[in-house]
């Protein structure tokens, strides 16, 4: 199985800061078969802060900790 994100976007509110991470994986099987998963983050805490301080290496960051939840959903769709 392959995957890949196909979106990485911080989602902005009406001040300016990140009030949310929206992302997309697909996966492929050998076969061909694709299936896209989404989720979205919204954030607190330490993680509301302003859009322009976050960085790629961050975003990068909260993206791995959700693709075991995201390949799941993509091999569920795929095998069922």
């Amino acid at each position: 199985m392959q995957y890949e994100f196909l979106v990485k976007h911080l989602k902005e509110d009406d001040r300016g800061f990140a009030a949310s991470l929206y992302l997309e994986m697909q996966g492929t099987n050998d076969s061909g078969n694709k299936a896209v998963s989404s989720v979205s983050v919204n954030f607190g805490g330490n993680d509301y802060k302003p859009k322009s301080s976050w960085t790629q290496e961050q975003i990068d960051q909260w993206a791995e900790t959700m693709r075991p939840q995201l390949q799941q959903n993509i091999d569920f769709q795929i095998n069922n």
